[in-house]
């Protein structure tokens, strides 16, 4: 061989280990196989954060939706239907049901997470993971409907307050 056609093999060989030192710093920073479901540390330390106080939080929203339930039961049975205005009734049973979602979107999101992160098998645990994150958007739009709903509310009540006087 040529001392051209070495120095071509050699440069093509430096060239192969430089794509593959490059290929395996982006595997080594992403952390992540064929199936896109390995996480680091942290990511994991995260998501079990998140598991565990979005799930409190959803336990004492399902404790306020069974307290706000029996009051309002109390409520109906000591006072009657004909002592309680239609549009209070109305509002309670949006309160209720405000409360009862917020609760189903947290825990299922804590719990399709945790199992996300103790499952066993790719597809399953990418699934799960999928599913969780699908319920704590759901979560974060229904709220954000609400915020919506209530700054409408707030405008229409400061122009007709502003009408007024």
């Amino acid at each position: 061989m040529s001392d051209k056609s070495l120095n071509q093999i050699e440069e093509l060989k430096s060239r192969l280990e430089a794509l593959e030192r490059k290929l395996a710093g982006t595997n080594k920073y992403n952390n992540q196989s064929g199936n896109n479901t390995d996480i680091t540390f942290s990511i994991k330390d995260s998501f079990e954060k998140l598991s565990y106080w979005t799930n409190f939080i959803g336990t004492i929203l399902y404790i306020a939706f069974a307290l706000s339930c029996c009051g309002i039961m109390y409520l109906i049975l000591q006072g009657g239907m004909d002592d309680i205005p239609a549009g209070m009734l109305f509002g309670w049973l949006i309160g209720l049901t405000i409360l009862f979602f917020s609760a189903k979107y947290l825990c299922d999101f804590s719990s399709n997470t945790s199992k996300y992160l103790r499952g066993s098998g790719s597809d399953y645990r990418q699934n799960n993971l999928e599913d969780g994150l699908v319920n704590l958007a759901s979560f974060f739009r229904l709220h954000g409907v609400i915020i919506i709903i209530n700054l409408c509310v707030l405008v229409i009540s400061v122009m007709y307050f502003i009408s007024q006087s």
